[in-house]
């Protein structure tokens, strides 16, 4: 083989700065990383604090909103940032006119606790954000997005659980 006569290409060796950060960076980036912490805890931790008193308030009240019997705390569940989602199991049957009585008591109780008025506020303000659900030895049911006064006597808008 004959190699060619002209002069291989010399690779200049380059000099890569330095990856580390500088105390002081350092310390400005935990600073930063501190400071965002505690906001994102102030802004939390209020909205955290009066859920959580709403929902032991209306965890005070549940014997008045069941019409059924349970076995307990444990048969029970208040969910969602603005208590906004009540789930039950009954020990009996249970049907559409139950789910929508417990769904009425419960929004009562809700307004109630949140200082709202069912004659004068708003119907979505007061029921229209709520979801229920009870289940019972033959299946559940679910309570929500109901539009109008009318919707809280009317069975038919009550959904089976599959």
């Amino acid at each position: 083989q004959a190699q060619s006569a002209a002069p291989r290409a010399q690779v200049e060796k380059i000099e890569m700065p330095s990856a580390k950060l500088s105390t002081s960076a350092k310390i400005k980036i935990a600073a930063f990383i501190g400071v965002l912490c505690l906001l994102i805890a102030a802004a939390i931790l209020p909205i955290t604090l009066v859920r959580d008193a709403r929902r032991a308030d209306l965890a005070g009240r549940i014997e008045s909103i069941l019409p059924f019997e349970h076995i307990g705390k444990d048969a029970w569940a208040i969910a969602k940032t603005a208590n906004s989602k009540f789930s039950v199991v009954a020990d009996e049957p249970v049907d559409a006119e139950t789910a929508l009585a417990v769904f009425r008591e419960f929004c009562n109780v809700r307004a109630e606790t949140y200082g709202l008025d069912p004659a004068s506020d708003s119907f979505r303000s007061v029921y229209g954000k709520v979801t229920v659900q009870v289940f019972g030895s033959n299946g559940g049911f679910v309570v929500s997005d109901l539009k109008a006064a009318d919707d809280l006597q009317n069975p038919g808008k009550v959904r089976p659980l599959d």
